[in-house]
């Protein structure tokens, strides 16, 4: 492989490999949409996330502002705040639009829910393909496309109905690594600077990846003077970018506030002085020899923190530092993508550093063959992104998914060398096994094979709070089946008092309020929620009252309201689960399994007829 060692004929040298990346496009995209089919008629939403996504575009389009990301039906009249990206929105807000000159808004929604993700997909195979055919061999890149087909672990957040900004990170995350691999110059390092600060602005989440890439190109430059090009062209577009997405997305007047969560003041001012700080020492310095260029990026990183903690130093201990102890258990401890590998399950260890480890044995095997300078740098930056990408993944899991991206030429390195190597084999039988042997370390069968050894019945439960999970136990989109949400879209619109994890799903398909849902920025109004549950009666109903709800709603057998369950046996939810209900609460809907139950909340001297 050019590049990596003498590569043996393959026939897969012939086709381009624009037709693998097409056909994996449409067969993997016509999959997913017959697969979701009754979900795309019924616009049904799978994730909190993506149902309040659509409630935000929608505003969009109703006129509310581009600058203004706050959720008016979240905690009214103040609204809920948000920390999400405009730059997720517009496409999505813009493709509705032109669709609605043809068809009704509802019709156009179900359109663009279904194929705006697969448009999603044609473009992550393709800047995959874009990024693999820079490894020189064309069985790797054609490899590295079926790999990629095969990665249930990215290829879900690009569903129908999955909108929210995840699928964008992994494209980008892609995107950046192609750069990374191509020949050091202030060409690549600029672009994939520009880039990753697009991946900051939808996500907070990519800073880790951004120090990632960023010790790559600064060892690059210790080792080569010739990489400083790259290393300060990085630094300069980052910050530039950075401030420059700010003020189109948030408005320039919001280039001091400070958020923790998203891209703001902490982190636009390192970025800035990181970039100003090391051009300057280079100018003054040199970097002639390599202790220079050590210096230099000393001087960056030191004037890059201090800025970052002189802007807002409680940042330094993170966006959830902060939250209220009761909102971190019952909330934040059971988001079980954004914690930590030992919070999760045997199953999903597995899922993450199963494929991690097959790539890491490939991506080494590859590097110490490499025949030229070029070809070391290419997989030498490849193995430092996957340990990398790795290493943020075992901090924040849901990140597993860029983890797996850089995992694919590793893969598909060991797939192409040892199917060579299988093919000489005398004996047919011998092939065939050694065949077969070779394609096992697909993530598909990786991950399957995980899944048979652990999770006979040992099922995967999103409850950290409870000893032993609740067979009864559905997922939240459960009770919304069955027309459930008629009787409540019929009523007047009002205030919801009704659990975090279904609100979301509440906003996107009636015209109600909510108190909050389950996004840290609204944390007192989440306390507020959460206590109404937990409470005795007595105090739920003061909560609850004070609040100003005109309704109450759960959803009896979703793992949240079992937290609550479990946490208070005298609570209100408990109460509830058990059919006591105290008699300032009218059931409207009464509770069943596949049902959200609506009780009418009896405030004194207020009027209850609707």
């Amino acid at each position: 492989m050019s590049g990596a060692a003498r590569e043996p004929y393959n026939p897969l040298v012939r086709i381009h490999p624009r037709w693998t990346a097409l056909a994996c496009w449409i067969i993997v995209a016509g999959l997913m949409l017959y697969e979701y089919r009754l979900a795309i008629a019924a616009l049904k939403v799978f994730d909190g996330d993506d149902a309040l996504r659509l409630v935000q575009v929608r505003d969009l389009m109703a006129g509310q502002s581009w600058f203004d990301t706050t959720q008016y039906r979240i905690n009214p009249p103040a609204g809920g705040m948000m920390h999400w990206s405009r730059l997720i929105d517009l496409p999505i807000a813009l493709s509705i639009r032109t669709l609605m000159l043809f068809v009704e808004q509802p019709v156009a929604e179900r359109f663009v829910m279904a194929l705006y993700p697969m448009a999603l997909l044609g473009l992550l195979f393709f800047a995959v393909k874009m990024w693999l055919s820079t490894y020189g061999s064309r069985p790797l890149t054609h490899v590295g496309l079926i790999v990629l087909a095969t990665s249930s672990t990215m290829l879900f957040q690009f569903a129908p109905m999955r909108i929210d900004h995840h699928s964008w990170q992994i494209i980008l995350a892609v995107v950046v690594m192609g750069f990374a691999v191509r020949k050091p110059s202030a060409t690549s390092g600029a672009m994939a600077g520009l880039f990753m600060a697009n991946y900051l602005s939808i996500s907070i989440e990519g800073a880790a990846f951004m120090l990632v890439f960023g010790a790559i190109f600064a060892v690059d430059w210790i080792l080569d003077r010739r990489s400083g090009p790259r290393f300060l062209a990085y630094c300069a577009a980052l910050a530039v970018a950075s401030v420059l997405l700010v003020s189109i997305t948030k408005g320039p007047w919001t280039l001091g506030a400070s958020y923790c969560d998203a891209l703001s003041l902490p982190y636009t001012s390192a970025l800035c002085a990181l970039a100003a700080a090391t051009a300057i020492a280079w100018r003054v310095f040199g970097d002639a020899r390599p202790i220079h260029r050590m210096a230099i990026l000393a001087i960056g990183g030191i004037a890059g923190l201090i800025a970052f903690g002189l802007s807002d130093a409680s940042c330094f201990a993170g966006p959830f530092e902060a939250l209220d102890p009761k909102v971190r258990l019952l909330w934040y401890q059971n988001v079980k993508e954004g914690l930590p590998i030992w919070d999760q399950s045997q199953l999903r260890q597995l899922h993450l550093f199963g494929p991690v480890i097959v790539a890491l044995g490939g991506t080494i095997w590859a590097w110490v063959r490499a025949e030229d300078e070029a070809s070391r740098h290419r997989w030498r930056t490849t193995l430092f992104a996957l340990i990398g990408g790795t290493a943020i993944a075992v901090m924040v899991f849901r990140t597993m998914s860029v983890a797996h991206i850089y995992a694919i030429p590793g893969i598909a390195w060991l797939i192409v060398m040892l199917g060579h190597k299988a093919r000489q084999l005398g004996s047919p039988i011998i092939r065939v096994a050694a065949t077969l042997a070779v394609l096992a370390m697909a993530p598909l069968i990786v991950n399957w094979v995980a899944m048979v050894f652990l999770s006979a019945g040992k099922p995967d439960t999103a409850v950290t709070v409870a000893a032993k999970p609740d067979p009864t136990l559905k997922r939240v989109v459960s009770c919304l089946d069955g027309g459930s949400l008629d009787q409540l879209r019929a009523l007047p619109p009002a205030l919801l008092f009704a659990p975090l994890d279904v609100s979301p799903f509440l906003l996107a398909y009636s015209p109600h309020s909510v108190v909050a849902t389950g996004h840290h920025r609204n944390q007192r109004a989440m306390r507020e929620v959460i206590d109404g549950y937990l409470l005795p009666q007595s105090e739920a109903r003061k909560v609850i009252e004070a609040s100003g709800a005109r309704y109450l709603a759960a959803c009896q057998n979703a793992p949240e309201f079992y937290n609550f369950r479990y946490m208070s046996h005298d609570g209100l939810a408990a109460d509830l689960y058990r059919g006591k209900v105290p008699d300032w609460l009218e059931a409207i809907q009464p509770p069943g399994d596949s049902r959200i139950s609506i009780y009418r909340v009896r405030h004194p001297g207020r009027r209850n007829a609707d």
